[in-house]
């Protein structure tokens, strides 16, 4: 079964009741959207094993409008990610993590435990945690991850997005949420023969998942991949990390 949203460009795929990933082929994974011992190599089981419950898309999906994790801009930083001031004139940093470069990229994944935050009387302050492909070098971007304090979106909610010619990255909410305390999984796949990018994500302490994939992209930005923690773009500004 798949569950396609033409007006946000996704579709979410749902495998049939009886569909065992840890049995199926990498052909037949990768026809329900999961990712395959090819992708993950070595971690491959300790990802698809969580993957016992996908999460049955929605009626509808909701584009958060002026909500998105933009990616680093080549030479705004380092490798490593320190981080790029928010606003001009303040100290604060929107992001750190790691991006990589000078090679052709065909996935990123990760892992991470799902923080807890304290209450906050901020209303800017916000939070994200994704993984992407592409974004570096310029406008194509697949990514995927998890949301916290942005407008319109639960709690640790997890999100796709791309950024393409004619589509700004909107973050997109799906039907699941990460854990706080546990570890939460996101890949992002380039599907070379389809030409678009595949998204996986996984809460595996609740063993939920979803698949989904992009509508066709013309460049996939596979010259840059990272994993990013940011807070992230909302209504046109950076939001400030001090209250979480």
């Amino acid at each position: 079964m798949a569950y396609s949203y033409p007006t946000t460009g996704f579709t979410f795929t749902l495998p049939p009741s009886h569909f065992d990933p840890l049995k199926a082929s990498d052909r037949r994974l990768r026809e329900y959207g999961f990712p395959t011992r090819r992708q993950l190599g070595a971690g491959w089981y300790s990802v698809v094993r969580h993957m016992q419950h996908p999460v049955t898309p929605p009626p509808y999906l909701v584009a958060l409008a002026g909500v998105s994790a933009a990616s680093p801009g080549a030479g705004r930083a380092v490798s490593s990610a320190q981080g790029r001031p928010c606003q001009s004139g303040i100290t604060v940093l929107c992001w750190g993590g790691r991006y990589v470069t000078g090679h052709t990229y065909t996935s990123v994944d990760t892992k991470w435990w799902e923080p807890h935050f304290t209450a906050s009387g901020c209303d800017t302050a916000a939070w994200s945690q994704w993984a992407g492909l592409g974004g570096i070098f310029g406008g194509y971007l697949g990514q995927d991850g998890t949301l916290f304090n942005a407008p319109n979106a639960g709690a640790h909610q997890a999100f796709i997005a791309k950024v393409s010619s004619g589509d700004p990255g909107n973050a997109i909410p799906v039907g699941l949420y990460a854990t706080p305390g546990y570890q939460f999984f996101a890949s992002v796949a380039w599907d070379a023969g389809n030409s678009w990018y595949d998204f996986e994500l996984v809460n595996e302490h609740t063993n939920q998942s979803v698949t989904a994939h992009s509508s066709k992209v013309s460049d996939p930005g596979a010259q840059s991949a990272e994993v990013i923690t940011e807070d992230p773009f909302i209504g046109g500004q950076w939001t400030d990390p001090g209250d979480l």
